[in-house]
């Protein structure tokens, strides 16, 4: 495979950070800046705010809140100790629950560590 050539406008240099970052919620615009800086030397404010708008605008970027992603790139899937692991201990014997249904849930929440210390609990 040939090296691709280094990026040369200031929205080719965002894009490569977005993608180098590999953050699965998007890069922030901070975290864009720092990597421009370290990476390009790139420390413009306002043509990185000015590239953002314009990716956004052309298609080439989507827009979350304050992180941005490369659009058309595969979704980057989130650390496992970012996502929510939910383990049925004991199983209900009523009915099942319906979509838009009233329920009530228990649970109790506990540290991981050897003590076992409860923080939070609901009946």
């Amino acid at each position: 495979r040939r090296a691709m050539a280094p990026p040369k406008t200031v929205l080719d240099k965002v894009v490569h950070a977005i993608r180098e970052l590999k953050d699965h919620k998007g890069s922030s615009r901070q975290a864009i800046t720092k990597y421009l800086k370290s990476e390009f030397d790139v420390d413009n404010a306002t043509a990185l705010k000015a590239a953002l708008k314009k990716g956004v605008k052309a298609g080439k970027l989507t827009q979350t809140g304050q992180s941005f992603k490369v659009a058309g790139d595969a979704e980057i899937e989130a650390p496992a100790d970012e996502t929510v692991v939910i383990e049925d201990l004991k199983l209900g014997e009523g009915e099942a629950a319906d979509s838009g249904d009233t329920v009530n849930v228990g649970y109790v929440r506990k540290w991981e560590d050897a003590s076992g210390h409860t923080f939070d609990q609901a009946k």
